[in-house]
């Protein structure tokens, strides 16, 4: 239950980042800095796995997670939760070495998911696990990348999809700020500020990389009523 969105520009890259979960989930906390093999990175955490669904490097680089609700494999209770993934690459310096770090054995243990990752002067990547293979896409274009429901991924997908059209003369931040704290088509479970019977939007994340700066603006809560709070990270190569 997340929508995630990108923004291409000529000194790097926006990403836009609505995490929807359950009402049953622990509080998320707000994005702090920790260090993987010697690369700092920032992001927020979960209060039930203290992994992350999003976190950027001091290389530049992105990743972002969404469940995949609609391929569900038998496994139990046996598995490890998904964003701990995230945190696990996060010592990444280019995204070239991504696909070595994502073998098949290393994956069985997660549910399926949609992951994320975008660097400076490249185009988005998508590395979907759907429990069984592991596929990676490309999308050059700014605009929504991807986008996930528990309650019904089709309606919401196509939904959230008719709303991130590309406008005559492109996207720019405040147009996918502002669709990511829309209720369009209406304030519900398919609108990209979520509201519905259990779960809803609880934050939106925007991380800017545009040349030295690296900078993470968070919202804690429903995106159409709260604040954000800017965090910043050394750029260090």
């Amino acid at each position: 239950m997340c929508t995630v969105s990108w923004l291409r520009t000529p000194a790097g890259y926006h990403v836009f980042f609505n995490r929807d979960e359950h009402v049953s989930r622990a509080p998320e906390s707000a994005p702090e800095e920790a260090v993987l093999g010697q690369v700092h990175w920032l992001g927020p955490r979960d209060g039930d796995h203290h992994g992350t669904w999003i976190g950027v490097n001091q290389h530049g680089i992105t990743f972002g997670l969404l469940n995949r609700w609609d391929d569900v494999p038998e496994l139990g209770a046996a598995y490890t939760s998904r964003g701990t993934l995230v945190a696990s690459l996060m010592n990444l310096k280019t995204l070239t070495t991504l696909p070595a770090r994502l073998p098949h054995d290393g994956l069985a243990r997660y549910r399926p998911f949609a992951l994320v990752a975008v660097a400076p002067g490249s185009d988005a990547q998508v590395i979907t696990w759907d429990g069984r293979t592991v596929s990676i896409g490309q999308q050059a274009r700014s605009g929504l990348i991807a986008t996930s429901s528990g309650h019904d991924q089709v309606a919401a997908a196509a939904a959230r999809s008719r709303l991130f059209v590309e406008p005559e003369g492109g996207w720019t931040a405040e147009m996918l700020t502002a669709l990511h704290r829309s209720h369009h088509p209406e304030r519900g479970a398919l609108s990209p500020c979520m509201h519905r019977s259990g779960a809803s939007t609880v934050s939106f994340t925007v991380v800017v990389v545009e040349g030295e700066t690296i900078r993470m603006e968070y919202t804690p809560g429903a995106p159409c009523t709260g604040n954000a709070t800017t965090y910043s990270i050394d750029r260090r190569r």
